[in-house]
């Protein structure tokens, strides 16, 4: 069938209802591509498929497939070597969940026969102890968990009282009957990752320290009393070490995913190759088609047919 064939009979419009239906981009994208076939058997094969996703949804629901991921290029850059970030990851352990989620769900005494459906879910892999990991430490797209590693526990504990010993000694300093005059107001903030207070820019000869910033009308300088001068660098050295802790971690995780690089990527084409299914079973149930037979002589003899796009 040529492209102007499918122009006049609107098939565009057809695979653009069952995209409505696909959880997946990458599945939308298959169904984009998806041609008439010209083969009885492949025909026959693509209605057994619809035929059990049709019973699926009608007796349990339809597969918990969601709208998982394109990891194929987090996949490729773990196999290179690269570290994923913590956005990534949560999408690796999306799909990671999907997966075994779909597995469950076809493993409910509930589930009718279905060979083919049965046979694309028996053979994805699950990754339980990566999927567990990964939830563990990783909270969300810019924030690991203290659970990651007991280091990286211990450092953030170390973290948290150097800055309330900093916050201390500058509140002593703010809140002096002797130095209330001399400074903008008694809040101690941050300037370059640095804790300072906001002194009077004429009382700057009064506040011996390092300078970070000034406002714009130069009336108020942002200062780092020399008292606190190591106690910040002792702060800059654990978020240093923080962050190393950090980069640790990913790069851990990142080459678990490459280590089953493989396994994931077929997982990721059963997982397309589902939804695919699944959206032909949704559409089905929304026109409330019928299986047809298929006749090898070419014969058509339609009856009580609907055209799909006129309102049934």
């Amino acid at each position: 069938m040529n492209g102007k064939t499918t122009k006049i009979l609107e098939y565009d419009k057809i695979t653009g209802m069952m995209k409505e239906q696909a959880g997946s981009e990458m599945t939308k994208s298959v169904i984009s591509e998806l041609m008439p076939f010209d083969d009885i058997r492949d025909v026959e094969y693509g209605l057994d498929e619809t035929t059990e996703a049709v019973e699926l949804i009608t007796l349990k629901g339809p597969l918990p497939l969601g709208n998982f991921y394109d990891i194929r290029d987090l996949i490729s850059l773990a196999v290179k070597g690269g570290s994923l970030n913590m956005g990534q990851l949560l999408r690796v352990h999306y799909d990671l969940s999907t997966a075994r989620s779909v597995c469950a769900f076809m493993k409910g005494d509930d589930v009718p026969e279905l060979p083919l459906l049965r046979s694309l879910t028996e053979v994805i892999a699950e990754f339980p102890d990566l999927e567990e990991d990964i939830d563990r430490c990783i909270v969300s797209e810019d924030e690991m968990s203290d659970n990651a590693s007991s280091e990286l526990r211990q450092i953030r504990r170390s973290i948290k009282r150097q800055e309330e010993a900093i916050k201390a000694k500058l509140t002593h300093i703010v809140n002096s009957e002797h130095n209330r005059t001399k400074l903008q107001d008694q809040l101690v903030t941050m300037r370059d990752g640095r804790y300072v207070i906001r002194v009077k820019s004429e009382y700057r000869s009064l506040f011996p320290g390092m300078v970070h910033d000034q406002s714009q009308t130069g009336a108020t300088l942002f200062i780092e009393p020399q008292s606190v001068v190591d106690m910040n660098n002792e702060l800059r050295e654990l978020g240093i070490a923080e962050k190393k802790e950090i980069d640790r971690i990913l790069a851990e995780l990142s080459g678990r995913v490459a280590e089953h690089h493989e396994e994931l990527l077929n997982d990721l084409e059963l997982l397309t190759q589902l939804d695919f299914i699944m959206a032909k079973g949704k559409l089905s149930c929304m026109m409330d088609g019928e299986r047809p037979e298929i006749s090898a002589s070419g014969m058509i003899d339609l009856r009580k047919a609907r055209h799909p796009l006129i309102d049934k």
